[in-house]
């Protein structure tokens, strides 16, 4: 029992800094960083949501890294003064430059659902 009880908290020691590598690892990307900065200038996200915009620390997704390029799949939490919505990120990299295939914001509280790459 005691050796159960010993590994546990190291065992949560360890997940706990594999998740916060993880998060810093997406955080610090590109495409993490560029459709933060659409969502910041998306006047209808603003009208939503208020200003400022700030993201949430929990980003779910994932970076797969492929021989033909990369391949994202985000989930951003966001919040302003009005209310709470997620950021839908799918985008891919191919000959060093993003290209999104998805970039939408949903609403929680209004339902709204924003498309921002439409024009």
């Amino acid at each position: 029992m005691t050796v159960i009880s010993a590994f546990f908290p190291i065992t949560l020691c360890v997940l706990a800094t594999v998740l916060f590598v993880c998060f810093l690892v997406i955080r610090s990307s590109t495409i993490y960083k560029m459709s933060v900065a659409a969502v910041h200038e998306n006047d209808k996200v603003t009208a939503q949501l208020g200003s400022p915009v700030q993201p949430g620390l929990l980003v779910m997704g994932n970076i797969c890294s492929r021989s033909t390029g990369k391949m994202v799949n985000l989930s951003i939490p966001l919040s302003g003064p009005l209310g709470h919505a997620t950021a839908f990120v799918v985008a891919r990299r191919q000959d060093k430059k993003w290209k999104f295939t998805t970039l939408q914001v949903q609403c929680r509280e209004a339902g709204a659902h924003i498309d921002l790459l439409e024009t």
